[in-house]
């Protein structure tokens, strides 16, 4: 039961293939090697050091972790969320459904830009969600928490989308795509006020039950875009390329 081939594709392929052409001898042979076990830090491992043709991304290795099932069930469960903790697991998905799921490293990068206060890492090092941050987001973080940064940074960068085809000033329109995380951490502080974690789920639920909440994030977004301007601004001579401003430490601190 719940048997999983790994590092086995082109040898499985193939043996459809011959069978469905009728090409299939009975008296194949094919050379396994098989695993029993109930340690899924155990199939981590096996998965790592048995496959050597396919990337592994250190989100694969953390999509089986009981933190990540936990997230799951109850953002689905409690939210109507899903949550897709693996890559394209929700892809059948159409319709309302479709625009309610939720992959892990959007969810994780809104976390670590929002409730740690790190949009230059969240920026400029996204994969290290899955390893050097990976700690500091899932041994922490609620599931409310994570809900309401991933709409605040969907929400920022869809106003950063839109925002290329205004007729906005230079910096205003470089600081509202490039910085969108750095934005989206203001609109968190201003909603939340940084009061993030299990001792406040009831006033983040009721935030993400508020049937206001666009105008809320709307109010808030106009607010942060401002403060974030005069940052950049103040930067603006000493580090011209927005692209790498807003993924150094300097335009972190300032915020």
């Amino acid at each position: 039961t719940n048997a999983q081939i790994v590092n086995g594709c082109q040898t499985t392929v193939t043996l459809r293939e011959a069978f469905e052409q009728g090409e299939l001898s009975d008296d194949v042979k094919v050379l396994v090697r098989i695993y029993s076990t109930d340690n899924p830090n155990l199939v981590d491992k096996i998965t790592l050091t048995t496959n050597n043709q396919n990337r592994i991304t250190d989100r694969d290795l953390r999509e089986n972790d009981p933190v990540q099932r936990d997230i799951e069930r109850i953002m689905l469960d409690k939210f109507g969320y899903y949550y897709e903790r693996k890559n394209r697991q929700h892809r059948a998905l159409r319709g309302e459904k479709k625009r309610k799921v939720i992959p892990s490293p959007k969810a994780a990068q809104a976390y670590l830009a929002i409730v740690r206060g790190k949009p230059s890492n969240a920026r400029g090092y996204l994969a290290a969600v899955w390893s050097d941050f990976y700690g500091e987001i899932f041994q922490n973080a609620s599931v409310p928490d994570l809900v309401l940064a991933y709409k605040i940074l969907s929400y920022c960068q869809a106003e950063a989308r839109s925002s290329r085809l205004q007729k906005l000033d230079e910096v205003e329109l470089e600081t509202r795509v490039y910085g969108s995380n750095h934005v989206a951490r203001m609109v968190g502080f201003e909603l939340v006020k940084d009061q993030w974690g299990n001792s406040n789920i009831k006033d983040i639920e009721q935030i993400l039950n508020d049937r206001n909440l666009e105008a809320l994030l709307q109010s808030a977004y106009a607010k942060s875009v401002r403060i974030c301007l005069e940052i950049r601004k103040s930067h603006r001579d000493d580090d011209p390329i927005p692209a790498l401003y807003y993924k150094n430490s300097k335009s972190q601190k300032a915020l």
